[in-house]
C-alpha cells in the first residue's frame, strides 16, 4: 500500500458552499498532478467520513479517515509522488451516503 496524506480539513463559510443540502459532496479536480479536493456538507456532528483511492481496478491504494464538524467541511487530498500516473477512483462515504468520482492523475 503506498502512503497518502490529506491536508487542510477547515470548516468552509456557508456563502462559498456549492449545495446546501445533506449528503452535498464535490470532488475536484477530476485531472490533477498533485491535489484532489473534497466539499461535503453534514447536517448532524459525525466523528468522521472515509475517503478511499482506488486504483483502476478497484484495489484499495489508502484510505482515511477524515474528522469532519456539521456544516460545510473541505478537505484535500494529497496524491502520493511514487503513485503511478493513470486514472484512479477517489470515494467519499459517510453512513449511507456515498460519491465516486473519477480521477485522472498525471505527472
Amino acid at each position: 500500500m503506498i502512503t497518502a496524506q490529506y491536508t487542510n480539513i477547515a470548516g468552509v463559510p456557508q456563502e462559498e458552499w456549492l449545495t446546501a443540502e445533506e449528503g452535498g459532496v464535490a470532488i475536484y479536480p477530476t485531472l490533477t498532478n498533485d491535489k484532489v479536493q473534497v466539499d461535503y456538507f453534514l447536517a448532524t456532528q459525525t466523528a468522521a467520513v472515509t475517503i478511499q483511492l482506488l486504483s483502476a481496478d478497484g484495489k484499495e491504494v489508502a484510505t482515511f479517515r477524515v474528522p469532519s464538524q456539521q456544516g460545510a467541511n473541505r478537505t484535500t487530498i494529497d496524491f502520493p509522488k511514487n503513485l503511478p500516473q493513470g486514472m484512479y477512483l477517489l470515494r467519499y462515504t459517510h453512513q449511507q451516503s456515498s460519491k465516486t468520482a473519477n480521477i485522472f492523475y498525471f505527472k
